[in-house]
């Protein structure tokens, strides 16, 4: 972390604005992060941008290695920020920065969209075609790895009437597509829960979207950081990741909405979550922010779970979902290891995951090679989705190598948990969270407070309390969490859900419409 030396008001201390005249779009995003450049190297306290638009491309705007400093909007200007799929804003190994008072958005579209012509629920394939200004599926910008296995296009089906949220059991992902005159014949997995759903047919709206790109906004190994007065209508892959480090960030009235004033009307902003923090050692505060019309969950609070596959000496080799990203970003943090679980017994209220050993990630490798120990590593997940009789296509187990700080247990059992305690303290108030396919959760941390927020058509329910085994994400034991006073209006149910062993998940005063 930067250490700071001025002991004066930071607003006293410089006050760099960027000239007004024009740019062409690269010069003035180039000039823009040139003038970022020089104020973190010079210790200024604000940068101010002036109105206009700028267009990044597939680059990142970085704020790194600095502190103490105030990246603005002029006030009652409209700063608009326009990127392709890899760009976004990266906040990295930065201390109190605020980036604050600016829109952004993706160019053109990051995803298709359109009407099903024609449904067959046997095989799970329908017929589609594209709404008019967006693109098919031989667009390569977008598909260009279609048909590739490691390549995923989520498939989500909308209700007729209101366009907005998505059908029971709509999020399927791509196996195939073949041109059809102009339309696309659309092969799909079956998805967690069953086929395409029952109610789908003839002139269901669809987007199919694909999941590569960077994160919006980023927070990477940085502490006390915020995004504030920031919207967004549009995002790739997650609208917004908060990783690694001291963590604390803070999102404050930060809006991801439609944009009221495209001319493509998008029935979806991103087909992911809209925030995921994962790997910061204290979980984020999110304060007066409206998230709306979100392909998968509001927030999600991840913690890293492996499964033990192997050992030698300090080092074990673990099963996990993500290739170790979130262990990577948790490097240095606490960790723990509990006795295997069971997933069948876990709707047992006599369940209590049980702690074996706890110390701190000293380093992970990522990049194992032996065939043996990822066949294992698959074959570990493909055993526990079978249990929740769930089939994803492409599976996503992997082998991944820690070293820890500490003497592990002599005895280890195979097949023990492994997990990252992060996200401590999360602090979710007064925020509405509207029109999404999954919900807020699953919101895991050790400590954290859910108050004072509205729930509206939030498909599967309002706040999760629970870790996904499925998915190798935790808490094993989330604990100390309040649940109160928020407002949940037509959400599916239940609109509060607490896993049975989380005997210090307190819900209280909720109102249900």
């Amino acid at each position: 972390m930067l250490t700071s030396h001025l002991l004066v008001p930071f607003y006293i201390i410089s006050c760099l604005t960027i000239p007004s005249f024009s740019w062409g779009p690269d010069s003035r995003s180039t000039h823009l992060q040139y003038q970022i450049n020089t104020a973190v190297a010079q210790r200024a306290t604000i940068l101010e941008i002036n109105e206009g638009i700028y267009r990044f491309g597939n680059s990142p705007l970085l704020v790194n290695n600095a502190e103490n400093l105030k990246i603005k909007g002029k006030d009652g200007e409209k700063i608009e920020f326009i990127f392709d799929i890899g760009g976004g804003i990266k906040i990295v190994n930065c201390f109190n920065v605020t980036v604050q008072g600016i829109s952004m958005g993706y160019f053109p579209v990051v995803h298709t969209q359109g009407k099903i012509v024609h449904i067959d629920k046997n095989s799970n394939t329908f017929i589609y075609k594209a709404d008019p200004g967006f693109p098919s599926l031989s667009d390569k910008r977008l598909f260009q790895n279609l048909g590739h296995p490691n390549f995923r296009v989520k498939v989500i089906l909308f209700d007729n009437k209101t366009l907005s949220q998505p059908q029971p059991q709509g999020n399927n992902f791509v196996i195939n597509a073949s041109a059809i005159n102009n339309t696309w014949k659309v092969s799909t997995t079956k998805n967690m829960y069953d086929n395409l759903p029952i109610n789908a047919g003839v002139g269901t709206p669809v987007v199919l979207s694909p999941r590569n790109g960077a994160s919006a906004l980023t927070f990477l190994n940085s502490s006390r950081c915020a995004f504030a007065s920031v919207e967004m209508h549009s995002y790739p892959n997650v609208g917004i990741s908060d990783s690694g480090g001291v963590g604390g960030n803070m999102l404050e009235k930060v809006v991801i909405s439609r944009n009221a004033s495209s001319p493509l009307f998008q029935y979806l902003v991103g087909n992911m979550g809209a925030l995921n923090s994962n790997g910061a050692f204290h979980g984020p505060k999110v304060i007066g922010c409206n998230f709306s019309h979100i392909g998968d969950d509001f927030f999600n609070s991840h913690t890293s779970i492996g499964v033990v596959i192997a050992r030698e000496g300090d080092s074990i080799v673990l099963a996990t979902f993500d290739k170790g990203h979130t262990l990577l970003a948790a490097q240095g943090a606490n960790v723990s290891l509990y006795h295997p679980v069971n997933p069948k017994n876990l709707q047992n209220s006599s369940f209590s995951p049980q702690q074996l050993w706890n110390g701190n990630l000293l380093s992970v490798n990522a990049s194992i090679t032996n065939a043996s120990l990822q066949n294992l590593a698959q074959q570990v997940q493909k055993n526990i989705m079978r249990v929740y009789g769930i089939q994803l296509v492409p599976f996503m187990g992997f082998a991944v190598e820690v070293k820890v700080s500490s003497s592990l247990p002599e005895v280890l059992p195979p097949y023990a948990y492994f997990q990252t305690d992060s996200c401590r303290g999360s602090e979710i108030v007064g925020n509405v969270f509207f029109d999404g396919f999954a919900r807020m959760g699953p919101f895991k941390p050790i400590g954290g407070v859910v108050k004072g927020n509205t729930f509206r058509n939030s498909h599967q329910g309002g706040v999760l309390v629970t870790p996904d085994f499925y998915f190798m994400e935790g808490n094993v034991n989330p604990q100390d969490i309040v649940v109160e006073e928020n407002v949940f209006e037509d959400c599916g149910t239940p609109s509060v859900t607490v896993c049975s062993w989380c005997n210090t998940v307190v819900v209280r005063n909720n109102s249900f419409k």
